[in-house]
């Protein structure tokens, strides 16, 4: 769970959001520290092969379906969702790519 400004906002709900827009093949969303809202939600998200997908329209399409106060913050796109060798999301090196960092 991302706590956002006293919000609670549900990682898998937002994921499922996203990957119901044509294109995305994978996504994760997870909380980043933020000084003002103690947390913010980021995404990754990883596009299906030949699909273009801007910034844009991920929090449009999320805007439309949910609150706003569940639309990350930071939406980055990667090749893939840095997954594990069982198939679980590596967090900590999804939290890396998510703040920007290699």
């Amino acid at each position: 769970m991302v706590n956002t400004g006293g919000e609670k906002v549900y990682p898998a709900e937002v994921e499922e959001t996203i990957r119901q827009i044509e294109g995305v093949e994978d996504c994760v969303v997870l909380g980043l520290p933020d000084e003002r809202f103690g947390q913010i939600a980021a995404a990754l998200v990883a596009c299906s092969d030949g699909a273009s997908l801007e910034e844009p329209d991920v929090t449009s399409a999320l805007r439309r379906a949910t609150a706003g106060y569940k639309v990350p913050r930071v939406v980055r796109f990667v090749g893939t969702v840095p997954r594990g060798a069982n198939g679980k999301i590596d967090y900590q090196a999804a939290e890396n790519m998510a703040a920007g960092h290699p």
